[in-house]
């Protein structure tokens, strides 16, 4: 992830959200070293949601939740891992400002890995989506 693309300037926070919907299979799976638009997106999304006012931050988490709750539903399906992302995503943009909720989203994507994981951990997962957020907000000025 060296340049991102400045197409998500022009999203707003429900546009960020809602293209979970729009994709199929893996929405925050990496393919072959490169990072797939749904982590990207979330991690621009926390750092937008950092400095927000609370009830935007609520609005979101919402539209989070009901966004998990249709993915579950779909055809395709989600794959734990990907659900798992998501939770914890969710969990880093309720931070301090929700701290139940945050609690609630990291037990909700620790209770998606599977009890031996064989490629990946919990632990995994939470470095992999804490280095999406920190290399987006490493580079806020730099947006291709």
């Amino acid at each position: 992830m060296n340049r991102h693309p400045s197409y998500v300037l022009a999203l707003s926070n429900d546009d960020l959200i809602l293209n979970r919907l729009k994709e199929r299979g893996h929405r925050f799976r990496r393919s072959l070293g490169v990072s797939v638009r749904g982590c990207f997106e979330f991690a621009v999304l926390v750092n937008r949601l950092r400095t927000a006012d609370p009830s935007e931050v609520a609005r979101c988490l919402r539209l989070i939740e009901s966004v998990a709750d249709a993915l579950r539903q779909t055809d395709d399906g989600d794959c734990v891992k990907c659900a798992a992302k998501l939770w914890l995503f969710a969990a880093r943009i309720a931070g301090e400002v929700f701290p139940a909720h945050s609690h609630r989203y990291l037990c909700l994507a620790k209770s998606l890995v599977p009890p031996r994981p064989i490629l990946w951990s919990f632990t995994d997962l939470r470095e992999e989506v804490d280095g999406y957020i920190k290399s987006v907000g490493g580079e806020r000025g730099r947006l291709a």
